[in-house]
């Protein structure tokens, strides 16, 4: 009798220890998955932010005077390359917000908030530039979209950095 209980005893030993084991692989399955969602997002939302720069100077041409036909498709190539970036960006954004936790699912949105409204500026800049010059009022929601954009990455990863540290 008693090496039977002590059979049952080390079976349920055995089976909680092998469910715990699974518990934590799937836990550190899911903090990579998590991870690597985060680095996409953050890249994503790099790659975005490395538009600034470029898209400024050729928008500060426009508004100061007639682009050459080789400026305007380059204006229009940025805008473009703009566009596609954006468009990865809300993807990552929609796998973070998938993955969690809230918090940080909010901040990658209120990126890729800025990220659109950044994109509309640049884009109502532009046409603006090339047609009728620059417009003063344009500039603040250019810059202010920009400010917002940076803020709102480095709130994301520092949550991220939080969240995938192992306790």
């Amino acid at each position: 009798m008693f090496l039977l209980v002590s059979q049952q005893v080390a079976q349920r030993a055995a089976r909680r220890q092998a469910e715990d084991q699974s518990k934590r692989e799937l836990q550190k399955w899911h903090r990579e998955v998590r991870r690597q969602a985060y680095v996409d997002f953050i890249v994503a939302g790099e790659k975005f932010r490395h538009m600034i720069l470029p898209l400024a100077r050729a928008l500060h041409d426009s508004a100061q005077r007639a682009l050459t036909t080789e400026e305007e498709t380059r204006l229009r190539d940025l805008l473009a390359t703009l566009t596609e970036r954006y468009d990865d960006l809300y993807e990552k954004s929609q796998v973070v917000c998938l993955e969690g936790p809230a918090t940080i699912g909010r901040v990658a949105k209120d990126f890729t908030l800025g990220a659109a409204r950044f994109r509309a500026a640049a884009t109502q800049k532009a046409e603006a530039g090339t047609s009728a010059g620059h417009l003063p009022e344009e500039e603040t929601g250019w810059q202010a979209s920009g400010q917002k954009m940076n803020e709102a990455l480095e709130a994301f990863i520092e949550l991220a950095q939080g969240e995938t540290t192992v306790a």
